[in-house]
């Protein structure tokens, strides 16, 4: 209880500092368009508004999707399709991946169905996804790997890309902390990792992330699969 408490906290905390930051430079641009006599001067300030609208509207987004995370139970767990969920978060993304030129490769390996939450599972697809997405290098083919091993009571990840990569010697214990953009250019909400990790955690598993900078990043998942009750 004490731990669960802790964590709140922190989340808390961690929300609280990442929407004052937008809301405080809105404050200060309106202020200065307000001052402005030059409208083209005013007019840029209002401009400047629209992204830290986007970045604010991103925190209360994140925030929402890390509380809903909270509310899953098994009374909600489901067979899920491996193969077709992966193919329908792909075709998803698919106006995004193609202007990338992703290059996509899949391995499914004993893992026909899963019984879990399927939001918790979508979660979990649609973050390495876009964190391929974010931090991909611009001047060169996305190229991703996705090789999903299952046994009777064990599902196995691993998710590769050949993007920016991360510093991870920086980033250290933040790397799964909410709100934590791994880049000041990220267009993330910078929750990604952390709920991945939850919901690893939930399930009796783990989560570690290789990485090298301007080489690419490669996440290992391991957690354990529920065992569906029979009615």
């Amino acid at each position: 209880m004490a731990s669960a408490s802790k964590d709140w906290r922190a989340l808390v905390h961690a929300a609280a500092h990442d929407l004052r930051a937008p809301v405080a430079n809105l404050q200060l641009a309106i202020h200065l368009a307000q001052k402005a006599n030059d409208p083209e001067k005013a007019a840029s300030y209002l401009e400047s508004m629209v992204g830290m609208l986007d970045r604010l509207e991103g925190s209360i987004a994140g925030l929402v999707e890390v509380f809903d995370l909270q509310q899953l139970d098994s009374s909600t767990y489901e067979n899920i399709a491996v193969p077709q969920s992966w193919q329908l978060m792909v075709s998803r993304y698919r106006k995004w991946l193609d202007s990338a030129s992703a290059q996509i490769t899949t391995q499914f390996e004993g893992c026909e169905t899963i019984y879990m939450h399927p939001r918790a599972w979508e979660w979990i697809l649609e973050n390495l996804l876009k964190n391929a997405l974010d931090y991909r290098r611009p001047e060169r083919a996305l190229e991703i790997s996705v090789q999903v091993r299952c046994s009777a009571q064990k599902m196995v990840v691993d998710f590769m890309d050949n993007g920016q990569g991360i510093d991870l010697e920086s980033v250290g214990k933040n790397l799964f902390k909410p709100f934590r953009r791994l880049s000041e250019n990220s267009r993330g909400r910078g929750i990604g990792l952390y709920v991945m990790q939850q919901i690893v955690q939930a399930h009796h598993g783990d989560i570690q992330v290789k990485s090298r900078e301007q080489e690419g990043t490669a996440i290992h998942i391991e957690f354990m699969l529920p065992t569906q009750s029979n009615p």
